[in-house]
């Protein structure tokens, strides 16, 4: 017996991926209604927009007193999570190339992965100094580490996975919007370039096209905080617990236990 045959119902993370799901893993052989799409969720009451002030104070000790002066007096791009080509990271040294010489910004890197060591290779021998990599942090403070940024960079593309890179949905963007960044994001996911046009929660570009990100992020600055209040409402909106929780409610009411 196929497994989709002992399933009442199954659960994708958004809309797209329901598509993908039914029409190639399924075959379209089930109906669709029993596809259900439950996005990643976020306790958008933990999650929340705080001042780099309150942000620092939570870290401080985590924190060179350098990069706390930074953080308050230059806007903030940062990157967190997996570092790694598999979901197009390595961008990431041609983002600070492009931006070596502006003086507003610096670049804040929190996380590990396979590719970290090489980007602080490229950061030393390249002199680029507005790059600096912390962490990683401990779930648990990470809703203060987001809240360091101004600005929210989302990688998600693999060039040998371009197909299946058109449904991801990271979950950094709930947590992201959650605290109210503007999103930067980098790939080709139908489901996070729609949601941002939907609710003008950041830009989308392709990774083809990082010489345009200079244009991109001047427009986020120059619109921030119209940006950041839609990014929160964003979160509010679509990824809430509330929100998942009706959801799953909804799904739960077909489910017959007799």
């Amino acid at each position: 017996m196929c497994i989709r045959d002992r399933c009442d119902y199954i659960i994708v993370h958004n809309c797209y991926y329901k598509e993908y799901v039914w029409k190639i893993y399924l075959e379209g052989q089930i109906e669709r209604d029993r596809i259900f799409v439950i996005p990643h969720l976020v306790d958008t009451r933990e999650f929340t927009p705080l001042t780099k002030r309150e942000a620092i104070n939570n870290l401080r000790k985590y924190l060179d007193h350098h990069l706390i002066q930074e953080i308050f007096t230059k806007v903030v791009v940062g990157y967190s999570g997996l570092i790694s080509n598999t979901i197009g990271s390595d961008v990431l040294a041609k983002i600070f190339q492009l931006f070596k010489n502006d003086n507003r910004l610096i670049f804040l890197i929190v996380g590990e992965g396979p590719l970290k060591q090489k980007l602080v290779n490229y950061v030393k021998q390249n002199n680029i100094k507005n790059v600096w990599f912390i962490g990683p942090f401990p779930h648990r403070l990470m809703k203060y580490v987001i809240n360091l940024f101004d600005i929210a960079i989302i990688t998600s593309y693999h060039e040998k996975l371009i197909a299946p890179s058109i449904y991801w949905f990271p979950k950094k963007l709930v947590e992201y919007s959650a605290c109210g960044k503007p999103i930067l994001f980098i790939g080709i996911s139908k489901f996070i370039k729609d949601a941002l046009h939907k609710y003008n929660a950041g830009v989308s570009i392709h990774p083809l096209e990082i010489h345009k990100m200079v244009q991109y992020l001047n427009h986020i600055i120059s619109n921030y905080t119209y940006l950041s209040r839609n990014s929160r409402r964003l979160a509010e909106q679509n990824f809430g617990l509330q929100i998942i929780a009706t959801k799953l409610q909804r799904l739960m009411g077909f489910l017959d236990y007799s």
